[in-house]
């Protein structure tokens, strides 16, 4: 099992490393706001087609898009509790990230596997 954890200050925008999920027909994604804050503020999760984010310029000269589109979007108002959910993947998305859209309170804590 792959996982990545994004961690989010209150201050600045942010964005996770890029998980491999290759075939896998889904992920679950589990957001932890601060127990103490709890998070006020947008996340976004993005997949990306590419084989390997590595070997791409950016943005795709063939296309001229970026890899990266938005496939989900959560809005938390100073949600203090876990979310926990499962985005069933197309066979064609192979990485997924979560990124910080807006931020006004708090930190969060975002985990994914497959």
């Amino acid at each position: 099992m792959a996982q990545t954890t994004f961690h989010r200050a209150a201050s600045a925008a942010a964005t996770s490393i890029g998980v491999y999920v290759g075939s896998a027909d889904s992920i679950t994604l589990q957001c932890s706001p601060d127990a103490n804050q709890g998070f006020d503020g947008t996340i976004a999760v993005d997949a990306a087609f590419v084989s390997n984010l590595n070997n791409i310029i950016f943005p795709i000269v063939t296309f001229d898009i970026p890899p990266w589109f938005e496939v989900a979007r959560l809005t938390f108002s100073v949600h203090t509790g876990v979310l926990a959910f499962t985005l069933k993947l197309s066979k064609n998305w192979i990485w997924i990230r979560a990124r910080v859209v807006t931020a006004n309170v708090g930190a969060i804590n975002v985990h994914m596997a497959y």
